[in-house]
């Protein structure tokens, strides 16, 4: 199991925010029968080989991530590419696919996080299986995603702006 890409991401973000109104009732997901919302989007582009999405229910920022007892909800994406890139990506298992990868039409992780501590070097559960689906007008994506994560569904999306981390 892979090491979970919050913290990463949540560090990067840091100087990250969001306008309440750019948060409004921006995106949800349903998760072994509950309801999350995910109203913040930020993401991280590493080198020329991967860019993560990750969509949460609070605003990632200086003061949120200095409170070692935050918990939050979401899900993250990952995709083999060095931009946010629309179109539709099925999920690559290699351990069971017998087509090449190809970045352009696959990824090969998402995972969920349901009261993840930030501070922590916690697993979260991963796909196993699904769809996302970007797409962009202007400013705003589009993420929608259907995954399994084991034997539960992940559904959800978001629709609203992707904040690049500054020091990217």
């Amino acid at each position: 199991m892979k090491k979970l890409l919050f913290g990463a991401v949540a560090i990067a973000a840091l100087m990250t925010s969001c306008s309440k109104d750019d948060a409004k009732n921006a995106g949800s997901f349903t998760y072994d029968g509950k309801s999350y919302v995910t109203n913040y989007g930020v993401f991280s582009v590493y080198g020329t080989e991967e860019t993560e999405i990750l969509l949460t229910d609070k605003e990632i920022t200086a003061t949120s991530l200095a409170d070692t007892t935050m918990r939050i909800n979401g899900v993250d994406i990952a995709l083999q590419l060095p931009a946010i890139t629309p179109g539709t990506y099925t999920f690559y298992n290699r351990d069971v696919d017998t087509v090449e990868f190809d970045a352009t039409k696959h990824f090969n992780y998402a995972a969920v996080a349901i009261n993840y501590k930030l501070s922590s070097d916690e697993e979260a559960p991963e796909a196993t299986k699904g769809t996302v689906t970007i797409s962009k007008s202007g400013d705003n994506y589009a993420v929608s995603y259907s995954l399994e994560v084991g034997a539960r569904k992940l559904v959800g999306s978001y629709n609203g702006p992707l904040k690049r981390a500054p020091n990217q």
